[in-house]
Order: structure tokens, then C-alpha cells, then sequence
């Protein structure tokens, strides 16, 4: 069954609304364009948020982060990992 792109936003709607009306949860989107609007700015500070930190990071090493990851530097690349996964529960935790 194909379905074109009304039919599979109605069925997320109808699948996804039904499951939130189950849990008592209102849905309430004016329309999608604002919705939309929304997610874009907490996009764009999210993305200012994790630019940042990683520019904390890079200062925090020593020499440049680029460098030492070309180098095959593989304890830097799980420790920045490990902070990078960090500032990102910590920016969806502010954003949500």
C-alpha cells in the first residue's frame, strides 16, 4: 500500500494522537507553520549551545581538538565524546 504524504501524516497523527488522548494528554497545534517556527529556534539555540561547548572543550585540551583527532588520538576522542553526549542531555534538557 502506498501511501502519498497527507496519508502517512494523517496516520502518525491518528497513531501518535490516539496514544497521547490514551494517556489524557491534549494535543494542541495551532498550525504547523508556528509549530515548525518553534522547533527552529530551539534548533538554532540548541546548535549555539553545543558550538560552544565545544569551544569549552578545545580550550580545556591541550593544543587543538582537530589536531590531536587527526593525530588517532583515541582516548582525547572518547573523553571529548563522553562530553559532547553530556552537553547534549544537558541542551535537550533545557530545550524540552
Amino acid at each position: 500500500m502506498k501511501l502519498g504524504r497527507t496519508g502517512l501524516l494523517t496516520t502518525l497523527c491518528l497513531v501518535f494522537g490516539s496514544a497521547a488522548h490514551a494517556q489524557g494528554v491534549t494535543i494542541a497545534v495551532s498550525n504547523f507553520s508556528e509549530e515548525f517556527a518553534r522547533l527552529a529556534v530551539w534548533l538554532l539555540v540548541a546548535a549555539i549551545l553545543f558550538a560552544m561547548s565545544y569551544r569549552i572543550v578545545d580550550i580545556v585540551i591541550p593544543g587543538k581538538l582537530r589536531d590531536q583527532l587527526a593525530e588517532g588520538n583515541t582516548a582525547l576522542a572518547v573523553f571529548a565524546g563522553s562530553l559532547f553526549i553530556s552537553a547534549a542531555i544537558i541542551i535537550a534538557a533545557l530545550v524540552h
